[in-house]
């Protein structure tokens, strides 16, 4: 139970954003250290933690991240799902580009 919660708390504090292709049924979580493309009507994602860690039902935070934006866990989705990352949010900032964060150029807060 511990681990799950963990998973949960990851999923608010590590997913900056998430691109959903209603089309194709695929969503794509982006966290601050890589993106992992989910298809949850297949239940379809791999990422280290599910490849390495987790058994049977366990999800990891971006399949969290998925339930949370999909309305499958009562909890408010902090996060803008957007059709296509390239797209400006609704204040006009572009999503924090990675290579910059880790430069130093935009702060964990954005």
């Amino acid at each position: 139970m511990a681990d799950e919660v963990q998973r949960v708390i990851g999923a608010f504090e590590d997913v900056v954003a998430i691109e959903h292709d209603e089309d194709a049924g695929l969503f794509q979580v982006v966290t601050w250290c890589d993106t992992y493309l989910a298809i949850p009507t297949e239940g379809q994602h791999l990422c280290p933690d599910v490849e390495y860690h987790l058994e049977g039902n366990d999800r990891c935070k971006h399949q969290w991240a998925v339930d949370i934006v999909r309305g499958r866990v009562d909890a408010p989705a902090p996060w803008l799902v957007v059709d296509d990352l390239d797209q400006r949010s609704e204040d006009g900032d572009r999503f924090p580009d990675f290579d910059e964060f880790e430069a130093g150029e935009v702060s964990a807060d954005v």
